[in-house]
């Protein structure tokens, strides 16, 4: 076990600073590879979300994916020091939706939890093609993750998709935490968009690059924060305290979601 951790460990080499400090970094790596999991066993089978027994033959599948929260940290990471298991755990997503019909949210075991906001998958498989991620059917990905970026889906899809395509902001009398969900859908847009343009598909690289600025729409000037907005344009102010979480964001408030817009720091 002790070989095995440190072959993985030594992907990494620092220099410099306290032995205090070089231990919280390689403890910190440790823990980043700590999940998802192997779901498969030794022969290579595994039950999938179509709650059949497949075979793995010539990869690893993963489960346990807490999307929401990986996107934006372990996956980056992964896609620079884990790059051939990582073509695995995203071939794992893609087997989901094959098997499950869609792309999961927050997959654990062998289904659908739907937790937290917005279709985390689409940018972890968006940055991963970009980073040339490979060992999966990228066609296959993109068709799924296109399919949460266009339309209500059974499985965990985007919710309050239909109006947020219609007006560019996801209601707050539509559903809730309606500021979060638009600020994610924006994110993964711009994904969506620089992977369409990879692909060479300028009608959808169009289409998302332009709904990835739907962020914009959530800026109320007066009070200089990204808010809630109902389906009549009107900014939800009333109560508005940005120390206190309101009701329209995902486990934050004001300060933290005024930050949510990581594909246009410029613009922001």
């Amino acid at each position: 076990a002790a070989e095995a951790w440190e072959a993985e460990l030594s992907r990494v080499r620092i220099l410099g600073g306290s032995d205090d400090a070089r231990r919280l970094f390689y403890s910190a790596l440790y823990r980043t590879l700590l999940a998802p999991t192997i779901f498969t066993d030794e022969s290579g089978a595994y039950r999938g979300f179509d709650d059949a027994i497949h075979s793995a033959d010539d990869f690893t599948y993963y489960s346990d994916f807490s999307l929401w929260d990986t996107y934006r940290t372990v996956h980056p990471l992964f896609n620079l020091i884990q790059r051939e298991r990582h073509g695995d755990m995203i071939r794992s997503l893609v087997m989901m939706a094959e098997q499950g019909g869609d792309l999961p949210k927050w997959p654990l075991g062998i289904g659908y939890t739907g937790g937290m906001v917005g279709t985390s998958a689409d940018i972890v498989l968006a940055d991963a093609v970009l980073k040339n991620i490979s060992g999966f059917d990228e066609d296959a990905a993109y068709a799924a993750a296109r399919m949460h970026a266009t339309e209500p889906r059974v499985n965990a899809g985007r919710s309050g998709i239909a109006g947020y395509r219609e007006r560019g902001w996801v209601a707050t009398d539509d559903t809730g935490s309606a500021a979060s969900r638009t600020l994610v859908f924006a994110h993964a847009d711009y994904a969506l968009g620089r992977w369409a343009a990879l692909r060479g598909d300028s009608d959808d690289a169009e289409l998302f690059s332009a709904s990835a600025g739907n962020w914009r729409n959530l800026w109320e000037p007066e009070l200089g924060y990204l808010i809630g907005r109902r389906a009549d344009g009107s900014f939800v102010i009333d109560g508005f305290d940005p120390d206190v979480w309101q009701g329209y964001y995902a486990e934050g408030t004001a300060h933290h979601y005024l930050w949510s817009v990581p594909h246009d720091a410029l613009g922001l």
